[in-house]
């Protein structure tokens, strides 16, 4: 299992190598991952799961979105809605 991505950006800054900007952290990077999975799930749906996941990961599925699109354009963030 890799660092995880806010140890990554602490120690960047502690060891005087950070550099400022956006970062996006996937599956790779445990930035995002499934939270706890209930002991009722099938086995064999986590198995899937994990699948879809390691997949992912591998870049045999493309495509994965890095943003969350806008759903209210109209509105500036700090505004309220």
């Amino acid at each position: 299992m890799s660092t995880p991505p806010c140890s990554t950006r602490s120690s960047s800054v502690v060891d005087g190598k950070f550099k400022g900007g956006n970062i996006v952290f996937g599956l790779k990077d445990n930035g995002v991952g499934l939270g706890k999975i209930s002991p009722k799930v099938p086995k064999s749906e986590v198995a899937k799961v994990m699948k879809v996941r390691a997949d992912i990961i591998a870049g045999k599925i493309k495509n994965i979105p890095t943003e969350v699109p806008d759903a209210r354009p109209d509105v500036k963030f700090g505004q309220a809605g």
